[in-house]
């Protein structure tokens, strides 16, 4: 049986395009409910009443489904970030703001954990550039603090990841494990 061509999201119809779209969306939820391991192309497809066939006329299968959420999803929250430190004038305000939006951005799309919890074991690459996005964008805030005197000179990568890594945590213990809020003098 030969392989279906895969249509390019630039050419498709409006009506592939939203089918395209429906897919990724049912499959966020899919992969947020469960693991990527455990989800199915057919669950996928049942849930967005679609043939099984119509899935493969999109997408070579459901690690690129992965990826393609995996991307959107860090390319949103680290356009958000960057948005939200350029605004403000000092670190303190850029750090605040910083888990304001993180903290907002996670609570919207839950599924960002667990994709990037597979995508870590499923594309490493990905997985990597998101993390390494999220550390320019801090190491840049850090680095302004510094010019303008706010702190003294330290390893800007350094700084960043130890921010990442708190606003992880904060996030994961509050929203994904804890009571699912954040407290207000968190």
């Amino acid at each position: 049986m030969a392989t279906p061509t895969r249509r390019s999201p630039t050419s498709l119809t409006p009506k592939g395009a939203a089918t395209r779209e429906k897919l990724l969306q049912v499959a966020k939820r899919v992969f947020e409910q469960g693991n990527f391991h455990q989800a199915s192309v057919a669950e996928i497809c049942r849930r967005a009443g679609v043939a099984n066939g119509t899935f493969y006329q999109y997408f070579k299968d459901k690690e690129a489904v992965l990826l393609e959420l995996a991307t959107r999803l860090s390319k949103a929250l680290r356009t958000e970030l960057a948005v939200a430190l350029q605004a403000e004038d000092d670190l303190e305000a850029r750090l605040l703001a910083a888990f304001r939006i993180f903290v907002s951005f996670i609570r919207e799309n839950r599924a960002l954990y667990q994709i990037f919890r597979e995508i870590e074991f499923v594309h490493k690459r990905t997985h990597n550039r998101f993390y390494e996005g999220l550390v320019k964008i801090f190491a840049h805030c850090f680095a302004e603090a510094y010019r303008h005197g706010e702190v003294r000179r330290v390893d800007f990568e350094v700084a960043a990841v130890a921010t990442i890594g708190v606003l992880h945590f904060l996030v994961l213990r509050w929203l994904i494990l804890g009571p699912g809020e954040v407290p207000e003098q968190a």
